[in-house]
């Protein structure tokens, strides 16, 4: 069984990661954009809450490693405009500090 620490620790850092990468790509009109960003958001959130929780230690440097990798397995095989990819990526890497936070918390 999982330890229940990691799940709180996953599940904290998804949301912040999530709320954030959100609000800050999501334009101010729009419906359906908003809600494909969600969706994009929160499917690489989980993934990599997943893996972050898992660890003891994380570093600057491991984490955007880990946006990198995430996104880079989600665009394989879809078709994402290269300036959404980025976008995405400079929002998740920019949430360092509050994923710090919340990881010194636990």
């Amino acid at each position: 069984m999982s330890d229940p620490k990691h799940f709180v620790k996953g599940a904290a850092i998804g949301a912040i990661l999530a709320s954030i990468a959100t609000l800050f790509l999501a334009p101010k009109t729009g419906k359906k954009t908003r809600s494909d960003v969600k969706k994009i958001v929160n499917s690489l959130t989980k993934k990599m809450s997943k893996e972050i929780s898992g660890l003891t230690e994380l570093s600057k440097d491991k984490y955007d490693e880990i946006v990198s990798r995430s996104i880079k397995e989600y665009v394989k095989g879809k078709k994402v405009a290269t300036g959404f990819v980025d976008d995405v990526s400079k929002v998740l890497k920019s949430n360092w500090k509050e994923i710090q936070k919340e990881l010194k918390k636990k």
